[in-house]
């Protein structure tokens, strides 16, 4: 399962995609953005259709959620 990170710092927010068989995650940072843009923007980047993933939001988690398939 992968795990989406978020956290706000400020004016900053850093956010990464992870996947828990590696333990190796990657992400940026980005002046100005909100919390839910940087969700949406990794989620629809990085998350198959159809694949679980968790959403950590500065340091919380926020639940297990399915990507839906596209119709």
């Amino acid at each position: 399962m992968r795990i989406v990170r978020i956290s706000k710092n400020g004016n900053y927010t850093w956010h990464g995609i992870g996947n828990t068989e590696h333990s190796g995650y990657s992400g940026t940072a980005d002046n100005g953005w909100s919390i839910k843009m940087a969700t949406q923007i990794q989620v629809t980047k990085t998350i198959n259709p159809g694949e679980q993933y968790r959403i950590e939001v500065n340091g919380l988690n926020k639940g297990i959620f399915v990507k839906e398939e596209v119709r």
